[in-house]
């Protein structure tokens, strides 16, 4: 009974120290916690650029067998590494935007703020690419002058009238190389479009030679195989060990020239050289198959022009009789000289192949995204829609260009300047072939002797300082319109 007592004055006495302790413990200041670390923030998504209108006057780099710029219909866009406004909010991050400046200055800036595109009150035209090239246009006096690089890029101007067509004269640098060529000017739907216009025409014999199977096949060795220009394109495109015909060694001769194009044109704007690999997936070589459809597409080419050369009335005035041709005028803007009516090679149904002869920003549905010099297409539509696009598969590409199998919207002008960098360039195949017939594993030729075309070559335009001029505006200018952007904020 005692030990009962005991048991319950102790547990009393236990149970009345836990209340107290209880209630001085909820009496006790309290220290503030500590705060607890912020949340590490996720980095924001990069925005997809919005698909660009088409834009004026986008120009091909070209090489010296045959530079010729796309047409005046190039998307445009960019991509990370491009060169921007440098203010986030100068265009209204997120979206985006166009601003005019007090100094009558017209920017586009891309949803990453990134400078796309700027026109000035002056006239100067400046494009940044999906890869961030630059092309800079300006016309002046009859005279387009575009730029593409600290050393490259085209002068054109009117040439002559004769026999009831106008032609025009454009002077192409790029690198050390100045060239030359003739096109004649005619229209379609409503544009203007130029067609490339051969300097001379081989005799009969010749062309037979390069159209049909040489006797033994021909095993030739290709002095670019250690050049610099090689290297990053050799996953892509290896030149074939033999050649039964003409046209599959002309098929490497040009693709090796637009590729060597490629890499003219991404070294001028990028020192470092070819952009990085953006897919590592698309792992696309020119197959036999892409190749010999593009020989088909030479050997139709190279009968068309033996047609063309047999069709000629009489010689052509040669060269040194170039002041008696009646020249053109110079008319301030090129919708000032009446021009034939006519439908553009490229779109003849007969040519469906075609090999990308500049940098070129293309609309796949609402994505963008580009083709550079090498890449094959093929013309899957007939008809022009209303903007003047057509529909084009991707029939192979580089790792960096839009994915094989792809269809995207090509300017017709854009495509008609690939025909002509086309026959450009399979005209200078065939001058390699005449002066090196009988060398280097390569058969005798029957007759190389040359007929004059249908008008005179002109003479070259001293246009490298002008070229150099452009790029120091153009420098310039996106230095100002960065630093106006950064200063005014938003819209």
């Amino acid at each position: 009974m005692s030990l009962h007592k005991n048991f319950r004055r102790n547990g009393s006495i236990i149970l009345f120290l836990l209340i107290a302790s209880m209630a001085w413990a909820d009496n006790k200041p309290k220290s503030s916690p500590p705060p607890r670390p912020a949340p590490a923030q996720k980095p924001a998504k990069a925005q997809k650029p919005a698909p660009a209108a088409h834009t004026p006057a986008k120009a091909n780099t070209g090489t010296a067998a045959g530079q010729h710029p796309p047409s005046s219909h190039a998307a445009s866009g960019t991509r990370p590494g491009s060169t921007g406004a440098g203010h986030p909010n100068a265009a209204g991050a997120g979206h985006p935007s166009t601003r005019t400046f007090s100094n009558g200055t017209t920017a586009r800036f891309s949803a990453a703020g990134r400078i796309q595109s700027i026109h000035t009150a002056n006239g100067v035209t400046i494009r940044r690419g999906v890869g961030g090239q630059r092309t800079i246009v300006t016309r002046s006096n009859g005279r387009t002058l575009v730029s593409t690089g600290p050393n490259s890029g085209y002068s054109q101007r009117a040439y002559m009238h004769r026999n009831g067509r106008v032609y025009v004269q454009r002077t192409y640098v790029i690198g050390g190389r100045t060239s030359v060529y003739v096109y004649n000017r005619f229209s379609y739907g409503g544009a203007f479009y130029y067609g490339y216009v051969p300097g001379y025409y081989y005799r009969p014999a010749f062309y037979g030679w390069v159209y049909n199977p040489w006797v033994n096949p021909v095993y030739y060795r290709w002095d670019w195989l250690a050049s610099s220009w090689y290297a990053p394109y050799g996953y892509y495109f290896t030149p074939a060990p033999s050649y039964p015909v003409a046209s599959l060694w002309l098929t490497d001769f040009l693709l090796a020239e637009s590729l060597r194009a490629a890499y003219d044109a991404s070294t001028l704007q990028q020192p470092s050289g070819p952009p990085p690999d953006q897919s590592a997936a698309q792992n696309t070589v020119l197959t036999p198959e892409i190749k010999q459809a593009i020989a088909e597409e030479v050997k139709r080419e190279i009968d068309a022009e033996r047609a063309a050369a047999a069709s000629q009335p009489e010689p052509a005035a040669p060269p040194e009789a170039a002041p008696a041709a009646v020249p053109a005028p110079a008319p301030t803007a090129p919708e000032a000289t009446q021009v034939a009516e006519q439908r553009p090679e490229a779109l003849d149904p007969a040519v469906s192949v075609f090999v990308v002869s500049a940098n070129l920003d293309v609309n796949a549905g609402d994505q963008a995204c580009s083709l550079s010099p090498g890449d094959v297409i093929m013309r899957v539509d007939d008809i022009p829609d209303a903007k003047k696009n057509i529909t084009v598969k991707v029939a192979s590409s580089k790792r960096s260009d839009c994915p094989t199998g792809q269809r995207v919207a090509v300017a017709v002008a854009d495509l008609q300047e690939m025909h002509n960098d086309f026959r450009a360039k399979i005209d200078s195949g065939l001058k390699t072939l005449a002066d090196n017939q009988g060398k280097n594993g390569l058969p005798p030729a029957p007759d190389t002797q040359t007929a004059a075309g249908e008008v005179p070559q002109p003479a070259p335009d001293a246009v490298r300082a002008d070229l150099q001029k452009l790029q120091a505006v153009a420098d310039q200018t996106e230095a100002d319109v960065k630093r106006q952007a950064a200063s005014t904020g938003t819209t």
